[in-house]
């Protein structure tokens, strides 16, 4: 396994949980977010979402997501190219 593959293969997982919890900012009220997210507020009585951390969470993850297949692309095309007589 090459360095590039490693890192691939993290950007791909760091951007699948950078979406999810967007997804999850996005769909839960404050009150019911998992503890150790921020943001979570037992006590309040405000029943909106996290709307901008949850954009940001999915950003993140496009981004994320975008650059491991980006390189992962790319260290593909390198080892095929290594092969040519």
């Amino acid at each position: 396994m090459t360095a590039r593959t490693v890192v691939a293969t993290l950007l791909v997982i760091l951007a699948l949980l950078a979406i999810a919890v967007g997804v999850i900012y996005m769909i839960e009220p404050i009150h019911s977010l998992p503890s150790f997210f921020p943001g979570h507020s037992k006590g309040s009585h405000y029943t909106g979402k996290h709307t901008k951390r949850g954009l940001i969470a999915l950003a993140i993850g496009v981004v994320c997501l975008v650059v491991g297949v980006v390189v992962g692309i790319a260290g593909r095309r390198e080892k095929a190219s290594s092969y040519r007589y």
